[in-house]
């Protein structure tokens, strides 16, 4: 499917192929999750910490991805100290 956008006047456009086929995902080379990591303070055991890592969510396909990166909650509405990661399947983001 191709679409035309008009840049600086009707003479010159570009013309760009895009596709919103979900039917033939693009496969990833390796899977990723999406995990979350809760802030619980400083002084906690590794014990504690790695109860306080959550996993979101696995993605395997480019769509899969971009579905995950563009519904990522807004950073004003993430608790501070707290993060998101993305890591390959089978690590857990614990160091």
């Amino acid at each position: 499917m191709f679409s035309s956008t008009t840049l600086l006047g009707d003479s010159d456009t570009v013309e760009r192929r895009y596709d919103n086929d979900t039917t033939n995902p693009i496969p990833l080379e390796n899977s990723w999750c999406w995990w979350y990591d809760k802030y619980i303070g400083p002084g906690k055991s590794p014990e504690e910490y790695a109860a306080a890592v959550k996993l979101l969510g696995t993605v395997s396909t480019v769509q899969e991805f971009w579905r995950w990166y563009n519904n990522l909650p807004p950073i004003d509405h993430i608790v501070p100290g707290s993060s998101l990661h993305l890591h390959k399947k089978g690590i857990k983001p614990l160091w």
